[in-house]
């Protein structure tokens, strides 16, 4: 019980740290949105003034990294002091979902505006990373710790801020789409396009573009540069933080080399990956094949919304992912020829040559994507003569938290320096 205390302490603080506003208990109307075409419509839904932007660099900030390696006082010192509060506006957008043949659909996400009476501004694209609920999204912020943390960073500086739910979050109303790399893509390229034509009915020049992305987010980043430098959409910088852009590898390393420092997430990320392989990709009898039989119906529940990720880590007794996961499946990673393994390395999101500069930041300490995995990206760029990627290391204790948090910090000369370049 003592090995399994600080894991539920770390799970509870990572799950928690976030403000449930009343707004997201109910479904809302469609006539509180302005609609500005037949595919887009938003509605404001608050501002955050630099008070609240200085409480989230504070208490906030202490409450998301409680239980993490590295304590809050770490880092505060180093965070810009908020210039600006920002207006916040949800984002409805009509997308398809290419795994299912185009089929048309209705997504969410948010658009932040610096409020300081400009007209202008450069934009940052947020990826956010793994959620276990549909409101923890970026079109929600207030139960999103790690949205308000780059609003404090960056738009309170002076950045408008995106972001995309993906499908299947917020208020689509689509299954969850956790890695389901197609759909994603499509749900942040149709979110940017939704956002200049706000912008441009606002009457607000958008600036030089970036995009940030943390851990999931930081593999949607690398797929979603890559479709923006496919559509010629220039972006001037790319960040990610404990991304893993080698899924095949991730989830081999997840399933078969279990180690104890291992996020308490991890068995419920891995069984909403094969649900989502299932639905998406069409990879039938994947889920029953991979999950043991007394955790089925929990596993569905969880990836479902009907349960939380509290209750389902409770409920398997704090299992770890080998316990939940049938040793049989487990096995066919070894030569990883299966149609399941073929169709994740169709998903890698670095054997290519970018031409955006890209800072990768991993951390020596992190308890879902290993230092090494983190690599796999910028080491193979570099190999094949990108000279324009880069990584660097957050610190030898740097968790999965403080990576995200080093990398806000950190990248903030990256942003400016290129936000002046020519």
């Amino acid at each position: 019980m003592k090995k399994i205390i600080p894991l539920l302490l770390a799970c509870i603080c990572f799950l928690s740290c976030k403000q449930e506003p009343a707004e997201s208990k109910q479904p809302i109307s469609n006539s509180l949105y302005t609609s500005i075409s037949d595919s887009v419509s938003y509605r404001y839904i608050g501002t955050y003034d630099t008070v609240r932007m200085k409480s989230i660099l504070n208490g906030e900030l202490d409450a998301f990294l409680n239980g993490a390696s590295m304590p809050s006082s770490e880092f505060k010192a180093d965070f810009s002091v908020p210039k600006f509060g920002m207006k916040l506006y949800r984002v409805k957008y009509k997308s398809v979902v290419p795994e299912w043949n185009n089929k048309p659909t209705v997504s969410t996400g948010l658009l932040a505006i610096p409020d300081n009476g400009l007209d202008s501004f450069p934009m940052i694209s947020y990826q956010h990373g793994t959620v276990f609920e549909k409101t923890s999204v970026p079109s929600i912020p207030d139960s999103s710790m790690e949205t308000r943390l780059i609003l404090a960073q960056y738009g309170s500086q002076g950045f408008i801020v995106i972001g995309a739910d993906y499908h299947g979050l917020g208020e689509s109303e689509e299954p969850n789409s956790f890695f389901a790399k197609q759909s994603t893509e499509q749900a942040m390229v149709d979110m940017y396009k939704a956002s200049e034509q706000i912008l441009q009915h606002l009457k607000i020049k958008q600036g030089p573009f970036f995009i940030h992305g943390w851990s999931q987010g930081g593999f949607n980043t690398m797929c979603f540069l890559r479709k923006l430098e496919t559509l010629k959409i220039p972006v001037r910088g790319c960040i990610t933080a404990a991304g893993p852009a080698e899924v095949s590898g991730i989830i081999n390393r997840w399933i078969n080399n279990v180690q104890p420092q291992d996020a308490a997430f991890l068995p419920g990320a891995a069984t909403n990956f094969f649900f989502v392989k299932e639905k998406y990709d069409g990879i039938e009898g994947i889920t029953k094949a991979a999950i043991q039989p007394q955790f089925y119906e929990l596993a569905k529940s969880l990836y479902e919304f009907r349960i939380s990720f509290m209750e389902f880590f409770q409920k398997t007794n704090y299992a770890k992912i080998d316990d939940v996961l049938n040793e049989e499946f487990r096995k066919t990673g070894n030569l990883a020829i299966s149609p399941f393994w073929k169709k994740l390395e169709e998903m890698q999101a670095y054997r290519w040559r970018p031409t955006t500069p890209i800072m990768n930041y991993c951390g020596q300490g992190d308890e879902v994507v290993p230092y090494e995995m983190a690599l796999a990206g910028p080491i193979f760029q570099n190999v094949l003569g990108v000279k324009t990627t880069a990584y660097e290391n957050a610190g030898e204790k740097a968790d999965h938290r403080c990576t995200y948090v080093y990398s806000l910090i950190h990248s903030k000369p990256i942003y400016d320096s290129l936000l002046h370049k020519n």
